[in-house]
């Protein structure tokens, strides 16, 4: 098994987060992203999480009204 199909099947369990698997796969988050939509691999991400995540964009410097 490669490297790569482990970190898939690290996260497909829940045991890390997309983000730490694109790390480890020395890939961006959308490059990830990619490969799963490809490979079929359903995402781990709740409601609660996306909803987290709009927060957190909102709050960067760039995305804020001057």
């Amino acid at each position: 098994m490669t490297k790569r199909s482990l970190i898939i099947r690290r996260y497909q369990k829940g045991e890390i987060s997309i983000g730490k698997a694109a790390k480890l796969m020395n890939l961006t988050i959308l490059e990830t992203m990619d490969l799963f939509v490809k490979l079929k691999i359903k995402s781990n991400l709740t409601m609660e999480d996306y909803i987290e995540s709009c927060r957190n964009i909102k709050s960067w410097s760039i995305f804020k009204k001057k």
